[in-house]
Formats: C-alpha cells, structure tokens, sequence
C-alpha cells in the first residue's frame, strides 16, 4: 500500500525498474493528489484545533490539570463568598465545615440566598459535594464567618458528580420549643435530615393540684410509636424535677437532687420522625421546658 492509502500491485519477480512503474501507476496524480493532500491536511488541523483549544483555556484561566482555584474561604459578614472565572466552571467541589446548610449558585451574589432554581444545590452542615456547575460565577450562601472548601474545575468531575456524602455527621446540640402549661413536649426531624439521638433533658414543674404524674420519652414515625420508656419514679405536686434520657445509658436512677436519670437504645430517626413526652395524671397547671436535644445530624 502506497502512502497515500492505495494498494500497489506488485510482483517480487518485477525487476526494480518495473516495481517503480507499478508504483507511479497507481499513485494519484493532478487533481486527485490535491483532494488526498487537502482532506490529510484539514485532519492534521482539526486536530491541532481541539489540543490549542484546550491549551488556550487553560492559558486563559491560570490553571493547572483543568483547577480554576481551590482553597479554604470564610463567608464574610452578609454569609457570601463569590467567584468569577475567565472561562466557564465544569464542576465545582464544595465542603461545608460550618453549622449551617450552605447554598451554592452558578450565578453572581443577589440579596441572600435564592431558595430554588436552575444552578443551585444546597449542601447540609458537615457533608461534601461535586456538583456539575456549567457557568462563569460561583456563589456560596450560609452563615456569617463558616468555612467553606472549594476547588473549581474546568470540566465535570464523573462519578463522584452530584454526589452529597458526610463521613461521620454533625454533633449537634439543640434546645426544643418551649410548650404551654399543660402541653406535652413534641419535637419533629426535619425533612431531608437523620439524627441519631444521643440524648435528652428536660424539666417537668408540677402545680399544687394532688396527683402523681408519670412521665414517658416517646417516639414515634409521626404515626406509629417506636418506642416508650416510662421514667425511674412518679412526681407528685409542687416539685420540679429534671429528666435526662441517654442512649446506651445502661441504668436508671433517681437522685436526692430531683435528676431522673433513664436510658433508651440508640436511634436513627428520619425526617418527619417525632420526640415526644407522654404523662399519666398531667393536670392543665403542670408545665414542660423546652427540651435538649443532642444528636448527630446526617444529611
């Protein structure tokens, strides 16, 4: 075959004088010869194209193996931090080192952060995400002076994309609403989160009124009880008593100091997943604080 793809008949019996006749004979020639040379040339240009392409976009945005810029950055004062880019994002790594959710956008900073549409993902306190962001602006919205980390790309980073992950959760303390005399307590997972309940305080003040209240921890789907763990001792009129439930605890006790002590096995609790009290004899003067709740908070 010749170089310019075409086979050449030849015989090893030809005389070399002959095997170059063969050659020429098949060889193109004239207008021919320009059409093969034009088609091999606007290949080796297009090819040339797509690699000066590449190069040019990196020279352009100063970057090195397709990173625009990565870094550690504190949300400033209004909970933003933005970016702008010479050539458009592919993909953006954003971890969330704060106690609050984070709003990331693939437009420039607006009056707080947008609630919902296109380029936006929310990444929940203490987890991480690649998120395919095509654009020339990043945007991070979330809670004055929190750290985020950010590393920008020029392309899309498969398979991990549009993955949100945490490794261990946040350990999160938090105190609950406070109910009206004569209410139980009641404290609900938001959507979207998971706890693992850790622990649980609270205070119960009871009214002169005579009668022996009986408090329980319950919790339920927001239908069906899981579980309910009755306290170590009843409270009788006119006292206040301090409830503290912890998982794994092992024991109950009731100590001289009015602290009840109680234990329930350790939990994940979905969204919609409630905390709750439920006494026996409560009268309508007796009155619940607002609960402590520590927990580890998954996304």
């Amino acid at each position: 075959m010749n170089i310019f793809g075409k086979p050449a008949t030849i015989k090893a019996t030809d005389s070399p004088a002959g095997q170059r006749a063969a050659i020429a004979a098949k060889a193109p020639s004239g207008r021919e010869l320009q059409n093969a040379l034009a088609t091999e040339l606007l290949d080796a240009i297009r090819k040339l194209d797509a690699t000066s392409t590449e190069l040019i976009g990196q020279l352009r945005g100063g970057m090195t193996n397709s990173v625009l810029q990565a870094g550690l950055y504190a949300l400033n004062t209004d909970g933003i931090w933005s970016g702008g880019f010479r050539v458009p994002m592919g993909s953006v790594y954003v971890a969330n080192h704060g106690s609050g959710d984070l709003t990331v956008s693939g437009s420039a900073p607006g009056n707080g952060a947008p609630q919902q549409g296109i380029s936006l993902s929310r990444i929940p306190a203490g987890c991480y995400a690649v998120i395919n962001l095509a654009s020339a602006n990043l945007t991070v919205y979330g809670n004055p002076g929190e750290y985020v980390s950010l590393q920008v790309f020029a392309k899309s980073q498969p398979p991990s994309a549009g993955l949100i992950a945490s490794n261990a959760g946040v350990v999160t303390t938090a105190v609950g609403s406070n109910p009206a005399a004569g209410a139980e307590i009641s404290e609900t997972v938001p959507a979207g989160e998971q706890w693992e309940l850790l622990a649980v305080r609270f205070t119960l003040v009871t009214d002169a009124t005579v009668a022996t209240r009986a408090p329980s921890l319950l919790i339920d789907d927001g239908t069906n009880t899981i579980l309910r763990i009755a306290a170590a001792s009843t409270q009788t009129a006119s006292l206040t008593v301090a409830y503290n439930w912890m998982a794994d605890l092992g024991y109950e006790k009731t100590s001289a100091s009015a602290n009840v002590q109680g234990s329930f096995p350790r939990l994940t609790l979905l969204g919609g997943y409630r905390i709750r009290t439920t006494t026996g004899a409560m009268v309508a003067g007796d009155d619940y604080g607002a609960p402590v709740l520590h927990y580890r908070r998954f996304a």
